[in-house]
């Protein structure tokens, strides 16, 4: 039997095309992985609010526009509601602790998402091509952005990182072409390709807490203009700013020591980069376009010569910090 007195088996209804309209028995409390998977033509689910327990996969697929969440529910599992296209309507419950991988994956129609204080954890790729997605409400307490988490959100202009928040992972916000300005305040750890291909993003700001900027960060990024590296910073990965269009002047505070290459590969309106490291940082090859000798950097003083001796630094015009 297929709907037992409290549950709904694995896979009842996969595939079903010919399924459009269900209502789920008030004495149902939990269902299993795949349920509704790929039911295409199914609209409208009623009885949703009843369940405490759903699995992987579970709406996968469908039709469905809205939905209600029983607030006893703390988990959205891995895909449930990956591919529902014309879901515009979903209110997360209070006392909800997990978002899955996946879980919102290719909800095309999604236009905001208030995400409960109470939410522990959002997964890998959870809102990935969320592309008409424009206001996301993060948890005060999340410590992670998983890998991708955001990617592809095409729409998304802002974003506020609470205070709490220590880790973004890989690509979590890459192809986010509308957003437009980022600020943290404790941030640890910014992954690799986080925000490649932002190309409305305008402005920058790096507290004191992040050691490092990881490869190709902010790679692609054309109209950022204004960036802010607080002292603090020691590395900065491989084209990290690589065909940032936009960018003018820079300035590299004095705890860099090491630099990827080509971290300023097609900036092709930089003027200026101000490097206050007394030691020039090691990198093993260049970091700027070979067609870039319009660029000045300013260095220490007193540390003029060992800029001027770098294969790396005497390729530009170097000119004393006064």
């Amino acid at each position: 039997m297929r709907v037992t007195a409290n549950s709904i088996k694995a896979k009842t209804f996969r595939a079903n095309k010919e399924l459009e309209k269900y209502t789920i028995d008030n004495t149902i409390t939990s269902i299993e992985e795949e349920v509704f998977c790929l039911c295409e033509n199914l609209r409208e689910i009623e009885g949703v609010e009843h369940l405490t327990s759903i699995s992987r996969s579970a709406f996968e697929g469908t039709a469905i526009e809205k939905i209600a969440l029983n607030p006893l529910l703390e988990e959205i599992p891995d895909s449930c509601f990956c591919k529902c296209k014309n879901l515009k309507t979903i209110h997360l419950p209070e006392g909800l602790k997990r978002i899955g991988n996946y879980a919102f994956k290719d909800c095309h129609s999604l236009q905001e998402i208030f995400i409960p204080d109470s939410v522990e954890f959002i997964g890998e790729s959870a809102f990935e091509q969320c592309i008409n997605l424009n206001k996301v409400v993060l948890p005060q307490n999340l410590k992670v952005l998983k890998e991708g988490v955001f990617c592809a959100c095409t729409c998304l202009e802002q974003i506020n990182f609470p205070d709490s928040l220590e880790i973004i992972e890989d690509y979590a916000f890459v192809g986010c072409y509308e957003l437009k300005t980022l600020s943290f305040n404790k941030i640890q750890h910014i992954g690799k390709g986080a925000f490649a291909f932002c190309a409305s993003l305008q402005k920058i700001t790096i507290p004191p807490t992040l050691k490092e900027l990881s490869d190709k960060i902010f790679v692609c990024c054309s109209d950022l203009e204004e960036v802010s590296l607080s002292e603090g910073l020691e590395k900065i990965g491989h084209y990290s700013f690589e065909d940032c269009s936009s960018l003018q002047t820079i300035t590299l505070p004095s705890t860099i020591k090491t630099i990827g290459k080509r971290i300023f590969w097609g900036c092709v309106a930089l003027e200026k980069v101000e490097c206050l490291p007394v030691i020039p940082p090691q990198t093993r090859t260049t970091i700027f376009d070979i067609d870039d000798i319009s660029i000045q950097a300013f260095v220490p003083a007193k540390s003029l010569k060992l800029y001027q001796e770098s294969k790396i630094w005497n390729t530009i015009t170097l000119s004393p910090i006064l």
